[in-house]
């Protein structure tokens, strides 16, 4: 097969798959890149659900945003009688410094304010019942929201990842709360979103914490390090995400699960202790964790998702648990220090570019458990197997002209004494 053919097949099975796709020349995809549900590939995060959806709804020959950030800044009146704000109410959102909402006003809609980034007030009315989904996203001027007391429902993402407000919340609310910022449920069970804001550095979750909403700590570029509280469940979907200055992220024994996109991106977090009761790591978990030097997997976990390490590019050392099945699609693609990996038996198959274009990669050990492994698991690394004699990675080595070696097989070394084992040495040819 010609090389160029190769690189056909390779471009349209990887396009297939969902996988990142690198045309002849370029640079690798940027690991920015995500999975999506429908398995195909888009640019940037899936914490922003509203941000690609919502429409500028724009004044007549109203300036386009380079020209309206010029402009002088603009106030915006909801017109009386309004019950429900949406974004066709907020014309030109880039040059829009102050709204006033008036009294009347029960919900403000998905995306109502999205990409104001130029607003600096807003005054919500005590009739408001309900915040959407990414309402605020893109406020980043924005420093304070005031939430009324009879707000029963504040939609996911609300305040976005890009909203730079301290959230207060009128202390008759029945609903939420707030703390210093901080936006919790009324009990305080749940922690909804910490001010990008804030300039705390280290901050330690109130006790009585046991849920982290979506995106809650999303580009606090301030924090150092979070203490999470024992009885919290899961680091939520984008918990931390692009939390750059993060260093430390204190996992208590509870957590179950890290959510997707949990850390991506946090350039400075350089150790990741999983505690022994985490059973499911995310896609794109740890996406894009520069620093990020060493992994141990408990051998609770059992999932591992797709590009959850993408992009490492310190990762040296790996311990995978030996509870999972499978290492999924770009799960260490571009870990450009990873040298060895021993893949734990147990695990039945190699993904789509789960090690591809490591350059340092030259020893990978696969146990007999294997019984599959993507055409491209290892493309463009410079990767020897270490392989059983007979297993399936060994033909499949063979069949894809892999330099390989062979592991001695593990077997019963007859004996007076029963239930004693012994590993066979590694036998070596002689030169």
């Amino acid at each position: 097969m010609t090389r160029s053919l190769r690189i056909s097949i390779f471009i349209l099975l990887l396009s297939l798959a969902g996988a990142p796709i690198m045309a002849m020349g370029q640079a690798p995809i940027d690991p920015g890149t995500n999975f999506d549900d429908d398995n195909r590939f888009n640019t940037g995060s899936v914490c922003n659900p509203c941000q690609d959806n919502v429409e500028d709804t724009l004044i007549d020959d109203a300036p386009q945003e380079s020209e309206s950030k010029q402009s002088k800044s603009k106030i915006v009146r909801i017109p009386p009688g309004t019950v429900v704000v949406e974004a066709k109410d907020v014309p030109n959102p880039f040059a829009v410094t102050e709204v006033r909402v008036p009294e009347g006003v029960e919900r403000i809609a998905d995306g109502a304010f999205a990409n104001c980034s130029s607003l600096q007030r807003i005054e919500l009315p005590q009739s408001l019942k309900e915040i959407g989904d990414a309402a605020f996203e893109g406020c980043s001027a924005l420093k304070q929201i005031s939430i009324p007391q009879r707000v029963e429902k504040i939609g996911k993402n609300a305040f976005g990842l890009d909203c730079s407000a301290a959230l207060e919340v009128d202390p008759k609310n029945a609903n939420f709360s707030s703390d210093s910022g901080v936006l919790f449920d009324k009990s305080q069970r749940t922690l909804l979103r910490f001010p990008r804001s804030s300039a705390i550095r280290r901050y330690t979750v109130p006790k009585t914490v046991k849920t982290i909403g979506h995106g809650a700590f999303s580009k606090c570029v301030s924090l150092l390090s979070v203490e999470l509280p024992i009885g919290v469940k899961e680091v939520s979907d984008c918990a931390f995400q692009e939390c750059e200055s993060l260093v430390r992220a204190s996992i208590p024994s509870s957590v179950e699960r890290i959510g997707v996109e949990a850390f991506w991106r946090c350039s400075a977090l350089t150790n990741v202790e999983l505690p022994a009761s985490v059973t499911r790591i995310e896609e794109r978990a740890f996406l894009g964790c520069s620093a990020l030097r060493s992994v141990v997997m408990p051998s609770s976990v059992q999932f591992i998702g797709a590009g959850a390490f993408w992009n490492c590019d310190s990762l040296q050392y790996v311990v995978l648990s030996k509870g999972i099945k499978k290492i999924g699609e770009g799960t260490f693609a571009y870990c450009a220090s990873l040298r060895s990996v021993v893949v734990p038996e147990g695990v039945e198959a190699i993904d789509a570019s789960a090690f591809a274009y490591c350059e340092k990669l030259n020893s990978v050990t696969l146990p007999a458990s294997v019984k599959a492994i993507d055409n491209f698991a290892f493309d463009g690394s410079p990767v020897k197997l270490r392989v059983a004699q007979g297993s399936y990675a060994e033909r499949w080595a063979q069949e894809h002209k892999i330099n390989y070696g062979r592991i001695a097989p593990t077997y019963a070394q007859p004996r007076a004494r029963r239930n004693v084992f012994y590993s066979a040495p590694v036998l070596r040819r002689r030169r």
